[in-house]
């Protein structure tokens, strides 16, 4: 059996269940999936990296070729842009992230990570809604620009409705520690987060954007309008109530095993415009359903095309 080697993500959870969808859809197409990771050898003849811009410089020393699978969540680093430029092209998950791709010197063609088959989740449009909201924050970001890691926010959010969780395993720590009488449903990439969202009516998701907005997207996918900022990518195709922010972010830098990690943090115009928001949101979800649930089925559609260019590259590079 071929065999196709993918670079195992680094940084948001989101990235990982992108990661895990593109392995599902090449072992349908009759491929073997061999994971790489920061320890991986050196001199490997081809990989897939999904990942972000600036991780392109280390593998670089590790395989000698790369199918860049990219979000950008923030500023391109000069190395990257060597390497972007060397490549010459990326496969990207949002027009921003082409756009900066673009600025740093090479092409590249958008396929929204919309693998997932959203048929499937419409059972779940129409169980029983116990919670009001989901709650889903960044804390790299969350701290930075929200309020006590969202504790804060979480907590305006309490004063609109007790019915509350977090889909979020740190941050629900976090409040079980200051509101142990709220239900608190934990959960990391490996829950069944279809589930969680369809408990709720309203997504809450006022941190950063991951270069696509996965949460977002899930959410929409199950009818279930989302409060988030407007800021790209989720202003490409997010279903719901978008809260304006201010018109510079903060840029957020981390170095994981020697890999560097930049991003944007986009901070709302005001902590109360967030609250009031949800409220609205909360008092007309229900003219939103249909509309979310064919924006779902809209990008869906849109990305098919994109992500069967992606995986014929692919798998002409292994085969």
């Amino acid at each position: 059996m071929a065999k196709v080697r993918l670079i195992a993500p680094i940084g948001p959870t989101g990235l990982y269940k992108v990661a895990r969808e593109l392995a599902r859809k090449i072992s349908e197409m009759g491929y073997k999936v061999e994971w790489l990771d920061v320890e991986t050898p050196t001199n490997l003849d081809a990989a897939v990296l999904v990942g972000h811009a600036n991780h392109l410089a280390f593998w670089r020393n590790k395989i000698k070729t790369v199918i860049p699978y990219l979000v950008t969540e923030g500023p391109i680093d000069e190395k990257a842009s060597e390497e972007l430029k060397r490549i010459g092209h990326a496969y990207v998950m949002s027009e921003f992230s082409a756009d900066l791709i673009s600025k740093a010197g090479a092409s590249a063609s958008v396929a929204y990570p919309a693998f997932y088959e959203v048929e499937t989740m419409w059972p779940l449009r129409e169980v029983v809604k116990p919670f009001d909201v989901a709650a889903v924050l960044s804390l790299h970001t969350a701290k930075e620009v929200l309020y006590r890691k969202g504790v804060d926010l979480i907590d305006a959010s309490m004063r609109i409705t007790e019915y509350l969780f977090a889909i979020n395993k740190h941050l629900a720590n976090v409040i079980n520690t200051t509101m142990a009488r709220t239900v608190i449903f934990t959960g990391d990439s490996d829950n069944d987060i279809y589930t969680l969202l369809s408990l709720s009516k309203v997504l809450l998701y006022p941190s950063r954007s991951e270069g696509f907005g996965l949460p977002v997207y899930e959410a929409n996918a199950l009818g279930v309008p989302a409060v988030f900022l407007n800021v790209p990518a989720l202003d490409e195709f997010a279903c719901g109530f978008p809260v304006d922010v201010k018109n510079e972010p903060k840029i957020l830098r981390m170095d994981y095993k020697g890999i560097m990690w930049s991003m944007y943090a986009w901070e709302p115009k005001s902590k109360n415009k967030i609250i009031d928001t949800l409220k609205d949101a909360l008092l007309h979800y229900d003219k939103h359903i249909n509309y979310c649930k064919n924006s779902s089925n809209t990008i869906k559609k849109l990305s098919e095309k994109q992500v069967e260019e992606l995986l014929k590259h692919i798998i002409e590079l292994f085969s």
